[in-house]
């Protein structure tokens, strides 16, 4: 780490020079930032939810990342389980807040 300004030599600005390539500069700012936090897990049993629910969820996980990290989430996504087999995946709230199954089918499991 180079500390000198061999610019300016009588100037009080200081710059930081990394010896690395750019293959491990990309590392090495992730390792300074710290790795992305995930919150997993699960509840298994019999549970009725609709819409809402998972809408307030979302708003407490978004409220709580705010509050503790000061920190924006990068992605949300919903996976829901038909009674048939089929499933699909949303990848925001708005876009589940717009959905619309047109199949007659029953939603058994929400991930």
């Amino acid at each position: 780490m180079n500390l000198n300004n061999p610019e300016n030599e009588n100037s009080n600005a200081v710059s930081v020079v990394l010896p690395c390539s750019i293959d491990t500069f990309g590392e090495f700012i992730s390792g300074l930032l710290g790795k992305p936090q995930e919150i997993d897990g699960g509840e298994f049993g019999p549970y009725a939810i609709d819409e809402k629910d998972i809408e307030q969820i979302y708003h407490l996980i978004l409220q709580r990342v705010l509050q503790q990290n000061n920190v924006h989430p990068i992605s949300f996504t919903i996976k829901i389980v038909h009674d048939d087999g089929t499933s699909i995946q949303i990848n925001s709230l708005s876009d589940f807040q717009s959905f619309a199954e047109v199949k007659p089918v029953v939603s058994t499991e929400v991930q």
